[in-house]
């Protein structure tokens, strides 16, 4: 009867550790891609429209997905007039991942000075 206490009791605690690295991850996953979308837009900002503008944005939300630890998934740089909206997709290993469930964790996220 002790071992099955004891068994139970690890069960319930190997399952939290996997959930708070989920939790974990999905937190940095969420950070990243705000900081990304935020260093994209600026960087777009900083470069004027151009030919070379998506490609200089992009660049710079990809250094920060990178520094967090993530990666850059997919990044968008839309201009209207002189308005500029970066959209980015950053994919955060998760740290204790379960046999069975994704090894990382996706968020997206928009930056620009786009008025409401």
């Amino acid at each position: 009867m002790a071992a099955l206490v004891i068994l139970v009791v690890t069960l319930i605690a190997l399952a939290g550790l996997v959930a708070t690295g989920y939790l974990s991850a999905s937190h940095q996953a969420r950070s990243t891609a705000d900081l990304s979308a935020l260093a994209g837009a600026q960087a777009a900002l900083d470069a004027g429209l151009g030919p070379t503008t998506s490609t200089v944005a992009c660049a710079a939300a990809g250094r920060i997905a990178d520094d967090q630890g993530g990666q850059l998934l997919d990044c968008q740089v839309a201009w209207l007039d002189d308005q500029v909206a970066v959209s980015v997709e950053v994919a955060q290993p998760v740290a204790w991942p379960w046999a069975g469930l994704p090894g990382q964790v996706q968020a997206s996220a928009h930056a620009g000075n786009v008025d409401p």
